[in-house]
């Protein structure tokens, strides 16, 4: 097979949005002496409600 193809086929629903989403922009949603935990949930993150993901 000697042809490859020249460009991607079809465009996502998000590829008009897409963006970083920092973590550390927010306020940890738990915090102790051994750390804290950051969240991004799909209702923040527009691309992580296509995927039907939360990212902790």
């Amino acid at each position: 097979m000697s042809r490859q193809a020249s460009s991607r086929g079809g465009r996502g629903p998000s590829d008009e949005s897409i963006h970083p989403y920092n973590l550390f922009d927010k306020h940890p949603s738990q915090s102790n002496d051994r750390g804290q935990m950051y969240e991004a949930t799909s209702n923040e993150y527009h691309q992580l409600r296509v995927l039907d993901i939360d990212v902790s």
